[in-house]
């Protein structure tokens, strides 16, 4: 498997912001990333959530830009999961994928 990689830059975060935030200006058809989510009581790791997103989206993202644009958008919903023995575990949000 070849791994590429790519140059982040403000840009290229800002472009993808952009694609996911009005995706139907840009001629996509998914809804924009702020009406996937819906905030919850509990955390939800950050790996979790990119899962589902991806899984929805059908497009790649880069992990990393997602996390920027996540953090941009909720990053007043951080916490720490708990794992099964009630210790902090992943980073993640306050938040749950809304299914369609």
């Amino acid at each position: 498997m070849k791994c590429e990689t790519i140059q982040l830059s403000p840009g290229l975060v800002a472009a993808y912001k952009e694609l996911l935030t009005n995706p139907k200006k840009n001629g996509f058809d998914f809804r924009p990333i702020t009406e996937c989510f819906r905030e919850i009581e509990t955390v939800t790791p950050k790996h979790e959530l990119f899962n589902v997103y991806i899984e929805y989206l059908q497009k790649p993202l880069p992990k990393v830009i997602f996390y920027i644009i996540m953090n941009e958008l909720y990053g007043n919903l951080t916490g720490r999961a708990m794992d099964a023995e009630g210790k902090s575990g992943y980073l993640g949000y306050k938040l749950e994928f809304i299914k369609e």
